[in-house]
C-alpha cells in the first residue's frame, strides 16, 4: 500500500512536470510567432506574400509540420521584396537556410533512436531562425524610423 502511495505521487508529479512543459513550450511557441507576426507587420502589405496572421496556423498541430515550411518560404519572400523596395541590403538570404533546416529537423525529430538529437538541433536552429528574424524586424523598424524623424 505504501508503494503505491509513492507510484501515484510520482504519477503526479509527473503530470505537474508535463504539465508545466506543455505551458512553457505554448509561451515559448506564442512569443515567437509574435516575433514572425510583427516582423511582416514592418513589410508593406502589397510586398507581404503571407499575412501576419497567416504565421499563427502554425499553432494548430499536425498541420503546422508542413505549414512552418510555407512560413518560413513566404516570410523570406515577403523580406525580399520588401528589402529590395527599401532599397536595404540581402541578409543571408533572410535566414532561409537556417529556418529550412529548422522545420526539416523539427519534422525528422519524430524518428526513433535519433529523434532526440535531431530534437536539440532543430531547437537550436529554432532560437538562430528566431533571432535573426527579429534582428530582420528591428532593422524594418530603424529604416521606418529614418523617415519619420
Amino acid at each position: 500500500m505504501i508503494v503505491r502511495y509513492y507510484n501515484m505521487m510520482d504519477n503526479e508529479a509527473f503530470i505537474i512536470i508535463l504539465l508545466i512543459a506543455i505551458i512553457i513550450g505554448l509561451i515559448v511557441v506564442v512569443l515567437f510567432l509574435t516575433t514572425l507576426s510583427n516582423c511582416l507587420k514592418q513589410v508593406h502589405p502589397n510586398h507581404r506574400k503571407i499575412t501576419p496572421g497567416q504565421v499563427w496556423l502554425n499553432l494548430i498541430p499536425i498541420f503546422a509540420m508542413g505549414w512552418q515550411f510555407y512560413t518560413v518560404i513566404k516570410i523570406r519572400d515577403s523580406l525580399d521584396l520588401e528589402y529590395r523596395a527599401r532599397s536595404l541590403s540581402n541578409r543571408d538570404n533572410f535566414a532561409f537556410g537556417v529556418g529550412i533546416a529548422w522545420c526539416s529537423l523539427s519534422v525528422a525529430s519524430i524518428l526513433p533512436y535519433i529523434g532526440t538529437v535531431l530534437s536539440v538541433a532543430s531547437l537550436v536552429l529554432f532560437i538562430i531562425y528566431w533571432v535573426k528574424v527579429a534582428a530582420m524586424k528591428n532593422e524594418l523598424l530603424k529604416d521606418n524610423e529614418k523617415y519619420v524623424s
